[in-house]
């Protein structure tokens, strides 16, 4: 069984490479129209332009069984609806080419005021919902619900979330794909030699994880204003994803409403100077209402950070479901800002970001990919 694997240049490319580099039956090739990839430094990959791969998708593929779609960016999608399906195809979601494609769910990815509502809101809010697409989406609704993901998904076999629980918004876009386990990244590689840091005393508080506006900085930024902070910083890490408007956007109005306190991080840097600051934050908010900043959370959560995140989110559905202890953002005040987990919590979700992130159950995980890819090629 030879698998192909198709990524675009990202940083979460190398640790899905390294993960299979013991497999000579899988080949990887990056999609950039870059002389050189920016992200992707694995020695083992084949750089293709769109334009190659889309004149030579039939010849590059010919000598392969399954192909492994990590995200479904445009080029991937119109792989698959211009070419007739002989392969088994399987996607790996990152998150943004769901979430920000998917109507039904962009139109909810960010905090509105309510007050702004108007009549084209309301009307998108009456077609683009799930009971709308369920019961109309095949017939009277179908122009409206038209779109290159849908009628990429539906020609897909299998679907690896980056949560267990995103599997089941996908069956409505394809109710006979099936489901993979799959995890990008494992604890012991986002948090290296920090194992044993404790960050449980620290007082800075960490907000978003990139200049995406899913993020949904501004209202928090207003939340913090209110709050009498001290010397303590707000660190906003703005040097991924977004774009330059919105990244100056939260930091004129970071600075304009907290002052000394707000920090942001606007450049990449080194791991360990990055480490260097975010390791000063027991408090980290994430308010993303799409899943989003897993890494983050995995590592800030197993160090002892207290962790808000905005209870309408998929990621606070997972937890909530494994009985993970964190603070809705909506509760977010002086008090709950000045008050640590208790040692009992912390230990709690030390102990189940372990036993689900560890490098042994992430290895576990992808043993059972190959063998579910396995018997469906077998059958």
């Amino acid at each position: 069984m030879r698998i192909l694997q198709l990524f675009i240049d990202d940083k979460f490319v190398d640790s899905a490479i390294q993960k299979l580099s013991h497999k000579d039956n899988v080949i990887n090739i990056v999609i950039s129209n870059n002389d050189k990839l920016n992200y992707v430094k694995s020695n083992n990959v084949i750089h293709y332009s769109t334009e190659v791969i889309e004149n030579k998708f039939s010849e590059i593929t010919a000598s392969f069984d399954v192909i492994f779609f990590h995200s479904l960016p445009h080029i991937f999608r119109n792989l698959i609806i211009q070419h007739k399906k002989k392969l088994i195809y399987c996607w790996f979601l990152w998150g943004y080419e769901y979430y920000s494609e998917w109507k039904i769910e962009a139109l909810n990815l960010y905090e509105k005021d309510e007050s702004k509502l108007n009549l084209n809101n309301i009307k998108d809010k009456l077609i683009y919902n799930n009971i709308s697409f369920k019961i109309l989406g095949n017939n009277i609704l179908k122009k409206y619900y038209k779109s290159e993901l849908l009628e990429a998904v539906k020609k897909i076999d299998y679907f690896a979330p980056v949560l267990p629980n995103e599997y089941s918004k996908i069956k409505k876009l394809n109710s006979d794909i099936k489901y993979l386990p799959y995890t990008y990244g494992y604890l012991e590689m986002y948090i290296g030699s920090n194992m044993d840091i404790d960050l449980s005393n620290k007082k800075d508080i960490l907000l978003g994880n990139s200049a995406d506006p899913s993020n949904n900085h501004i209202s928090i930024i207003d939340k913090l204003s209110k709050i009498n902070l001290e010397d303590r910083k707000v660190v906003v890490p703005l040097s991924y994803s977004g774009n330059e408007e919105y990244k100056k956007k939260i930091i004129d109005y970071g600075h304009k409403m907290l002052g000394k306190n707000f920090l942001a991080l606007v450049d990449f840097m080194p791991m360990e100077d990055y480490n260097n600051i975010i390791f000063n934050c027991g408090y980290v908010i994430f308010n993303h209402i799409r899943q989003q900043a897993i890494g983050n959370l995995i590592v800030m959560g197993y160090l002892g950070a207290k962790i808000f995140l905005n209870s309408k989110s998929v990621t606070s559905e997972f937890l909530r479901d494994n009985s993970v202890i964190f603070t809705p953002t909506s509760k977010i005040d002086f008090k709950e800002l000045n008050t640590k987990m208790n040692l009992e919590d912390i230990m709690y979700n030390k102990n189940f970001i372990f036993n689900y992130f560890s490098k042994t159950t992430v290895e576990a995980r992808t043993k059972e990919l190959f063998n579910l890819i396995k018997s469906a090629k077998e059958q």
